[in-house]
């Protein structure tokens, strides 16, 4: 053999070594789908993976599936539609800044609590939105590391919207470092699926 036919086959030994190991991964996966009781669930899972797959990939300029990270809000799997404005109520995504504090450059999902025109006062530490409670700011960061302050009682102007979370130690809105957002940086409206 000449040097160049010994590269050639020593760069094949990998790719031949991942074709065997995933070639037995499919013989495995199939001898154990063909149980009686388990290939109609393979089978389903199969196909569902396949469509939703298929399907996000065919509609992503208009949907995007969101993983929810954090305990923020319940649920893990979220749908993004892109071309729909959320309104008060709705539940939306929100890129992060990527020189920020917490959740740099990262894509939260959070609740649009406040609208135009809403009045934002607070009592001690606990925010309201036209007098009903929507959290209490904590005075430090989960971690310890950080003070972190109420926002500033105000009205909210048009371009702007307040977000917030279910969760009490949800970072949002109700803090000064987070603040209002421009309704211009919100991604969409999303449905939570599971």
């Amino acid at each position: 053999m000449t040097p160049l036919t010994q590269q050639v086959a020593y760069r094949r030994q990998p790719l031949k070594r991942t074709l065997r190991s995933a070639s037995k991964g499919l013989l495995w996966i199939d001898r154990f789908a063909s149980r009686p009781g388990i290939k109609p669930f393979a089978l389903s899972f199969i196909a569902a993976a396949v469509v939703i797959t298929g399907s996000a990939h065919a509609a992503s300029p208009w949907y995007e599936l969101i993983v929810n990270k954090s305990d923020s809000l319940p649920g893990v799997l979220f749908l993004l539609d892109k071309t729909k404005a959320p309104n008060c109520g709705d539940i939306t995504v929100v890129d992060m800044p990527v020189d920020g504090r917490f959740y740099r450059g990262s894509r939260v999902i959070k609740i649009v609590k406040g609208c135009r025109g809403d009045v934002i006062t607070h009592y001690d530490r606990e925010i309201f939105i036209n007098h009903r409670s929507v959290g209490v700011a904590m005075n430090k960061s989960s971690d310890g590391k950080h003070d972190l302050f109420p926002i500033p009682e105000s009205t909210i102007p048009d371009n702007k919207v307040y977000l917030a979370a279910t969760h009490h130690q949800s970072y949002d809105s109700r803090y000064a470092s987070f603040g209002l957002r421009d309704r211009k940086a919100l991604l969409g409206t999303a449905v939570r699926l599971f």
